[in-house]
């Protein structure tokens, strides 16, 4: 699955970096460029990475609403999941 539009990154490319050594998010940024355009994906690659190393993902926000302003990514209530 595609984590990364804007670089082409996917699920299976995380994983393989995380596998070949990457210890943090801030690692798979620097090697594969994720989260280095528009920034939407970063949440979906930070719960990748917080996965394999078997931590609880930090809570999820939409990404269009983080996108607009990165320093309030901490202060933006979480989504709610709707059945």
């Amino acid at each position: 699955m595609f984590v990364c539009i804007c670089n082409g990154i996917t699920d299976s490319s995380i994983r393989r970096e995380l596998q070949a050594g990457a210890r943090s998010f801030n690692d798979i940024q620097q090697r594969l460029g994720v989260a280095g355009q528009c920034g939407s994906c970063e949440a979906q690659a930070r719960a990748i990475v917080s996965e394999h190393f078997g931590l609880e993902p930090d809570r999820f926000y939409d990404a269009a609403v983080t996108t607009a302003g990165r320093d309030d990514f901490n202060t933006l209530p979480p989504l709610v999941a709707v059945a």
